[in-house]
């Protein structure tokens, strides 16, 4: 799947030339989460609903009915949008309308709907002012929040249950919904916190630790692994960008792709930060962390392969003056981390990975919108626009969720 040519554009104050296919490539970038390590998608979202809910009733004094929500994986829609101002949970469509939305498990009505369309003289409408956020990768300036990948889409489906058994009467309740955000973002902090695997603590970093395999597929298995020893063979520099802990990383890595995992790289760089640290300016870019040596500000041969934190900057100048690489292609899952800010701050070729796009139907059905059709169907009933090329993630129009 990954050998398909992508399209891309060429850009003459790039310091890399656009690879236009992994063929053209001479350097591949991968981030591990969805992208290399593949997920047990159904397994992992009964996971992260049932770690949620169990934080939330043991520490945030939600009723135990919130312990009976149960993970749905056909409700799994990373266009979703958590309205703060209504606690709406709505769709937004590519012609920057609200398609449909819920408050709580109830549907909203059709003048429910109309009112995220009326904008004030001189002012945008409700639904405009979300989609054009999500483009910037800014909800947080609306007062909202998205759901970009697979470890966060889960929690829609806890927000249901949430606002049904909090105390919000009427929607426009801005002091409680602002509460459950609060107490969502301490969920999401106790699942994920880095160091919580080291410690032991937290229902998903043990439940990842203790049975791996129950949560990750097996990429020996599948052709993977093959895949990139062949990507090797034909002299590719081969490396890895992730957000998460060496720890976290190598446990999953080597569930994936066997405990010599390692020798398939020549870069391996974890904790990196990339929408805070790694792809922003920086006067004073951020070392490169080694937990067994120095901290290092720029890598070379001799510095070793495996490092913490650091800056694109850095592997830049590894790619180019080390390696002798002039073309990167870079793979990743999350919009923004991965795809939007890597070809922005690195100027690399990006492809974004859409596991969704597995189903055969999904694929047949992107076809038929490029040859045309405006509209295509995803997750069962629901209907919503869909673009078809990587070019349009790179220009940013798949903020909303649409697969690529």
């Amino acid at each position: 799947r990954a050998s398909r040519s992508i399209e891309s554009r060429h850009d003459t104050n790039h310091v890399h030339t656009m690879a236009t296919s992994i063929a053209e490539a001479d350097c591949v970038g991968f981030d591990i989460d969805h992208t290399l390590a593949r997920y047990k998608n159904e397994a992992l979202g009964s996971l992260i609903v049932r770690t949620f809910t169990t934080f939330l009733c043991e520490t945030r004094g939600y009723p135990a009915e919130l312990l009976a929500t149960q993970f749905d994986p056909r409700q799994v829609r990373r266009s979703v949008v958590w309205d703060l101002r209504t606690g709406d949970l709505v769709v937004l469509t590519d012609d920057k309308l609200v398609g449909e939305g819920w408050h709580g498990a109830a549907l909203l009505s059709a003048e429910q709907l109309d009112e995220y369309h009326v904008a004030a003289p001189g002012s945008h409408s409700r639904a405009t002012e979300l989609f054009e956020s999500l483009e910037r990768f800014q909800a947080d300036s609306v007062d909202a929040m998205s759901f970009p990948t697979h470890f966060e889409a889960p929690a829609t489906q806890v927000i249901v249950a949430m606002v049904e058994l909090s105390a919000i009467a009427t929607r426009c309740d801005a002091s409680a919904i602002q509460q459950l955000k609060a107490d969502l973002g301490a969920a999401f902090e106790a699942a994920f916190f880095w160091k919580h695997f080291e410690a032991d603590s937290g229902l998903y970093m043990r439940s990842i630790r203790r049975s791996p395999s129950d949560y990750i597929e097996d990429r020996v298995a599948d052709g993977t692994r093959l895949w990139l020893e062949g990507l090797k063979a034909q002299n590719k520099r081969l490396f890895v960008l992730t957000n998460s802990n060496d720890d976290y990383a190598a446990l999953i890595m080597e569930t994936a792709f066997g405990a010599d995992w390692r020798d398939l790289f020549d870069l391996v760089l974890c904790r990196a930060n990339k929408r805070r640290a790694f792809f922003a300016e920086h006067p004073d870019p951020p070392l490169f962390l080694q937990t067994d040596g120095p901290s290092v500000a720029t890598l070379d041969k001799s510095s070793g392969k495996e490092f913490l934190s650091g800056h694109v900057s850095g592997i830049e100048e590894l790619i180019a003056s080390e390696w002798g690489c002039s073309n990167v292609l870079f793979f990743g899952d999350h919009l923004e981390a991965d795809i939007h800010l890597a070809r922005t701050g690195a100027k690399w070729t990006v492809c974004a990975v859409a596991e969704e796009l597995e189903n055969p139907s999904h694929v047949a059905q992107l076809c038929s919108c490029a040859n045309g059709s405006k509209k295509t169907q995803f997750w069962g009933q629901h209907e919503r626009h869909a673009h078809s090329t990587v070019g349009d993630v790179k220009n940013k129009k798949s903020a909303l969720g649409s697969k690529v």
